[in-house]
């Protein structure tokens, strides 16, 4: 009788110390899944972008040296405005204009969707400072500036400049160069330089070669997609399809893609 209780206690012991590995071995999975939770939340730099980089990259590049009519510049308005949510958390959201300096843009926003409270993992963040983050860092900032924005004319239109800018802040890195790339470009199209003009002359693509700006706006677009939201312009006597065959090359050689063309509504 004495030997069935000691066999009976060593059993209940081993039944216990297996319990208590197995407690233990659920708790360290706990510790580890929520330590590797708290890693993967990335450290956020001064423009709310991950210090590893931003995953994705839509840059927009606004044409404004001949203004915009009212109707357009409402569509064009309600285009962007549809921008900020598409873009992914941990995606940079660039808004800028062409400008006729050197400089050729000039950036309006730069920053990435940091994500809402929705977003969050509730778990490891607080998604009530996220929101307020969200909203005084990527929202707002974007909402004022669309319903301010400028439209500055001039007497100069150098789309390629403003691309080969473009392409020489994002692509030339070789890690920054793998994060795809978006460039939406809202203009005529019509390139307008001391070192080509679309406004005399053919649209020849060997006229272009043939011109200062060939090798000068000459660039590495590294497979980034370009998409033209299209200004219709009254005064134009360009053809249509062959102007935007001429700027599909003009992608296509600088190894970009193109990517949509969308004609805006009105006449300007």
């Amino acid at each position: 009788m004495v030997r069935r209780r000691k066999r009976k206690s060593n059993a209940v012991s081993i039944v216990a110390a297996i319990a208590v590995i197995t407690a233990a071995a659920v708790l360290i999975g706990a510790i580890v899944h929520y330590a590797l939770k708290a890693r993967s939340v990335e450290q956020i730099a001064s423009d709310l972008c991950p210090e590893s980089g931003e995953i994705s990259r839509l840059v927009v590049l606004l044409d404004t040296s001949d203004g915009l009519a009212a109707i357009t510049r409402k569509e064009v308005l309600e285009r962007l405005t549809e921008l900020p949510s598409e873009t992914p958390v941990g995606g940079r959201l660039e808004i800028s204009t062409l400008l006729t300096t050197s400089d050729s843009r000039n950036i309006l926003f730069s920053g990435c969707n940091i994500g809402n409270a929705e977003s969050v993992d509730a778990t490891i963040a607080n998604p009530r400072l996220a929101q307020k983050r969200w909203e005084e860092g990527y929202s707002r900032p974007l909402e004022n500036l669309f319903a301010n924005l400028p439209d500055i004319e001039a007497d100069s239109s150098p789309i390629m400049a403003g691309i080969q800018n473009i392409a020489l802040k994002y692509l030339v890195q070789k890690k920054a160069s793998k994060v795809p790339t978006h460039i939406v470009v809202i203009s005529d199209m019509i390139e307008h330089t001391n070192k080509y003009s679309q406004y005399r002359g053919s649209l020849s693509y060997r006229r272009y070669q043939k011109s200062q700006a060939h090798e000068h706006f000459e660039t590495n677009l590294k497979n980034a997609k370009v998409s033209i939201w299209l200004v219709v312009r009254e005064t134009s006597r360009l053809d249509d399809r062959k102007h935007m065959e001429f700027w599909a090359r003009w992608i296509e050689e600088n190894n970009g893609h193109l990517g949509s063309i969308i004609k805006l509504q009105g006449s300007n």
